[in-house]
């Protein structure tokens, strides 16, 4: 929380504002939002995912980071039952460790980036 508030000041930004608490409870009473980023979702994903999908505005963007199989499964498995399309980009990034010789670039875990557009409603 206080690195997105240090964020907000930092890029002096006017739309953008830090709510503390746990999704999905954390969401009510806020506006319906345009776009929403999920991340971490502690094993609450459907409900999370269920609940945006209830407040988003129409042809608003939900992204879903997924570090694990499991996580990017059951964010699908919504998706689909939502018959909502979606995208699935995978990243992987890799550092240059030069801690010991030969130099040698060692590979993060991928991360699975779903994107999906909430309907017209």
């Amino acid at each position: 929380m206080k690195e997105l508030q240090k964020n907000i000041r930092t890029f002096d930004v006017s739309n953008v504002r830090a709510v503390h608490g746990s999704a999905p409870d954390a969401l009510s009473g806020l506006p319906s939002p345009d776009g929403v980023f999920i991340g971490g979702s502690g094993g609450r994903l459907v409900s999370i995912i269920g609940r945006v999908l209830r407040c988003i505005r129409a042809n608003g963007h939900i992204v879903v980071n997924c570090v694990t199989l499991e996580t990017l499964s059951s964010a699908v498995a919504v998706f689909k039952k939502a018959r909502i399309g979606y995208t699935v980009t995978q990243v992987q990034l890799s550092g240059l460790d030069t801690d010991r010789p030969p130099a040698i670039f060692r590979a993060e875990n991928p991360v699975y980036v779903l994107q999906a557009c909430a309907p017209g409603k």
